[in-house]
Protein backbone atom coordinates (compact mmCIF):
# COMPACT_ATOMS: atom_id res chain seq x y z
CA UNK A 1 0.00 0.00 0.00
CA UNK A 2 1.69 3.23 -1.10
CA UNK A 3 2.17 5.77 1.69
CA UNK A 4 0.19 8.36 -0.26
CA UNK A 5 -2.92 6.17 -0.35
CA UNK A 6 -2.54 5.47 3.37
CA UNK A 7 -2.15 9.18 4.05
CA UNK A 8 -5.24 9.97 1.99
CA UNK A 9 -7.21 7.22 3.71
CA UNK A 10 -6.51 8.55 7.21
CA UNK A 11 -6.99 12.18 6.16
CA UNK A 12 -10.39 11.34 4.68
CA UNK A 13 -11.45 9.26 7.68
CA UNK A 14 -10.36 12.02 10.05
CA UNK A 15 -12.22 14.59 7.98
CA UNK A 16 -15.43 12.54 8.30
CA UNK A 17 -14.80 12.14 12.03
CA UNK A 18 -14.18 15.86 12.54
CA UNK A 19 -17.24 16.78 10.47
CA UNK A 20 -19.43 14.59 12.68
CA UNK A 21 -17.83 15.96 15.83
CA UNK A 22 -17.99 19.54 14.59
CA UNK A 23 -21.64 19.18 13.63
CA UNK A 24 -22.42 18.02 17.15
CA UNK A 25 -20.54 20.94 18.70
CA UNK A 26 -22.23 23.48 16.41
CA UNK A 27 -25.65 22.04 17.27
CA UNK A 28 -24.71 22.24 20.97
CA UNK A 29 -23.79 25.92 20.62
CA UNK A 30 -27.05 26.69 18.80
CA UNK A 31 -29.16 24.84 21.37
CA UNK A 32 -27.32 26.47 24.26
CA UNK A 33 -27.85 29.89 22.68
CA UNK A 34 -31.55 29.19 22.17
CA UNK A 35 -32.12 28.07 25.76
CA UNK A 36 -29.80 30.44 27.64
CA UNK A 37 -29.82 33.63 25.55
CA UNK A 38 -32.80 33.68 23.22
CA UNK A 39 -35.21 32.45 25.89
CA UNK A 40 -36.52 29.48 23.93
CA UNK A 41 -39.66 28.29 25.76
CA UNK A 42 -38.89 25.04 27.53
CA UNK A 43 -41.29 22.59 29.11
CA UNK A 44 -39.87 21.64 32.53
CA UNK A 45 -42.90 19.42 33.17
CA UNK A 46 -41.34 16.92 30.73
CA UNK A 47 -38.38 16.48 33.08
CA UNK A 48 -40.16 13.69 34.95
CA UNK A 49 -40.66 11.66 31.78
CA UNK A 50 -37.16 12.18 30.43
CA UNK A 51 -35.29 11.97 33.74
CA UNK A 52 -34.69 8.22 33.39
CA UNK A 53 -35.25 7.79 29.66
CA UNK A 54 -32.21 9.82 28.61
CA UNK A 55 -29.65 8.06 30.85
CA UNK A 56 -31.03 4.62 29.99
CA UNK A 57 -31.15 5.29 26.27
CA UNK A 58 -27.77 7.03 26.24
CA UNK A 59 -26.14 4.15 28.09
CA UNK A 60 -27.83 1.50 25.97
CA UNK A 61 -26.89 3.23 22.73
CA UNK A 62 -23.29 3.75 23.87
CA UNK A 63 -23.01 0.06 24.77
CA UNK A 64 -24.61 -0.99 21.49
CA UNK A 65 -22.23 1.25 19.52
CA UNK A 66 -19.23 -0.18 21.39
CA UNK A 67 -20.36 -3.78 20.92
CA UNK A 68 -21.05 -3.20 17.24
CA UNK A 69 -17.64 -1.57 16.78
CA UNK A 70 -15.89 -4.43 18.59
CA UNK A 71 -17.75 -7.03 16.54
CA UNK A 72 -16.92 -5.33 13.25
CA UNK A 73 -13.26 -4.89 14.24
CA UNK A 74 -13.13 -8.52 15.37
CA UNK A 75 -14.38 -9.71 12.00
CA UNK A 76 -11.90 -7.35 10.33
CA UNK A 77 -9.02 -9.00 12.18
CA UNK A 78 -9.79 -12.25 10.35
CA UNK A 79 -9.56 -10.64 6.91
CA UNK A 80 -6.42 -11.33 4.91
CA UNK A 81 -6.29 -8.26 2.67
CA UNK A 82 -5.07 -4.98 4.11
CA UNK A 83 -7.46 -3.16 1.78
CA UNK A 84 -10.41 -5.11 3.21
CA UNK A 85 -9.17 -4.39 6.73
CA UNK A 86 -9.07 -0.67 5.93
CA UNK A 87 -12.62 -0.80 4.62
CA UNK A 88 -13.82 -2.65 7.72
CA UNK A 89 -12.06 -0.19 10.04
CA UNK A 90 -13.60 2.73 8.18
CA UNK A 91 -17.06 1.22 8.30
CA UNK A 92 -16.74 0.38 12.01
CA UNK A 93 -15.45 3.83 12.90
CA UNK A 94 -18.03 5.79 10.90
CA UNK A 95 -20.89 3.63 12.17
CA UNK A 96 -19.75 3.97 15.78
CA UNK A 97 -19.52 7.74 15.44
CA UNK A 98 -22.87 7.99 13.68
CA UNK A 99 -24.64 6.00 16.40
CA UNK A 100 -23.09 8.12 19.17
CA UNK A 101 -23.86 11.24 17.17
CA UNK A 102 -27.53 10.26 17.10
CA UNK A 103 -27.59 9.62 20.83
CA UNK A 104 -25.90 12.91 21.67
CA UNK A 105 -28.27 14.77 19.36
CA UNK A 106 -31.15 13.17 21.26
CA UNK A 107 -29.69 14.51 24.53
CA UNK A 108 -29.48 18.01 23.05
CA UNK A 109 -33.05 17.89 21.77
CA UNK A 110 -34.28 16.85 25.21
CA UNK A 111 -32.24 19.68 26.76
CA UNK A 112 -33.86 22.06 24.27
CA UNK A 113 -37.32 20.82 25.25
CA UNK A 114 -36.83 20.61 29.01
CA UNK A 115 -34.09 23.16 29.72
CA UNK A 116 -32.36 21.10 32.40
CA UNK A 117 -28.55 20.90 32.47
CA UNK A 118 -28.91 17.26 33.55
CA UNK A 119 -29.10 16.23 29.89
CA UNK A 120 -25.90 18.06 29.01
CA UNK A 121 -24.02 15.65 31.29
CA UNK A 122 -25.02 12.77 29.03
CA UNK A 123 -24.24 14.80 25.93
CA UNK A 124 -20.74 15.48 27.29
CA UNK A 125 -20.22 11.81 28.19
CA UNK A 126 -21.24 10.70 24.70
CA UNK A 127 -18.99 13.34 23.16
CA UNK A 128 -16.13 12.02 25.29
CA UNK A 129 -16.73 8.48 24.04
CA UNK A 130 -16.83 9.87 20.53
CA UNK A 131 -13.40 11.45 20.97
CA UNK A 132 -11.90 8.25 22.33
CA UNK A 133 -12.44 6.58 18.94
CA UNK A 134 -10.68 9.18 16.84
CA UNK A 135 -9.23 7.28 13.89
CA UNK A 136 -5.45 7.07 13.60
CA UNK A 137 -2.78 4.81 12.18
CA UNK A 138 -1.93 3.57 15.68
CA UNK A 139 -5.56 2.76 16.47
CA UNK A 140 -5.89 0.97 13.12
CA UNK A 141 -2.79 -1.12 13.80
CA UNK A 142 -3.82 -1.86 17.40
CA UNK A 143 -7.51 -2.53 16.81
CA UNK A 144 -6.99 -4.84 13.84
CA UNK A 145 -3.96 -6.56 15.42
CA UNK A 146 -1.93 -6.11 12.25
CA UNK A 147 1.15 -8.19 11.60
CA UNK A 148 4.50 -6.45 11.71
CA UNK A 149 4.65 -6.37 7.90
CA UNK A 150 1.14 -4.92 7.62
CA UNK A 151 1.92 -2.33 10.29
CA UNK A 152 5.03 -1.26 8.41
CA UNK A 153 3.01 -0.88 5.22
CA UNK A 154 0.47 1.25 7.06
CA UNK A 155 3.22 3.38 8.56
CA UNK A 156 4.80 3.75 5.11
CA UNK A 157 7.98 1.76 5.82
CA UNK A 158 9.27 -1.09 3.73
CA UNK A 159 7.42 -0.01 0.60
CA UNK A 160 9.19 -0.84 -2.64
CA UNK A 161 8.14 1.81 -5.17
Amino acid sequence: MPPSSTDGYFKTLNLVFLAMFGGNVVFFVVVLYLVRVAGYPTQPELHGITLYAVPILSGAIAMAATLLHQRMIGSGQRLHSLTLKRQRYQMATVLYCAVLNGASTFCLVVFLLVGSDWYLVFFAALLGLFLLRRPSRQAFIRDLALSREEAQRVEGYGHNG
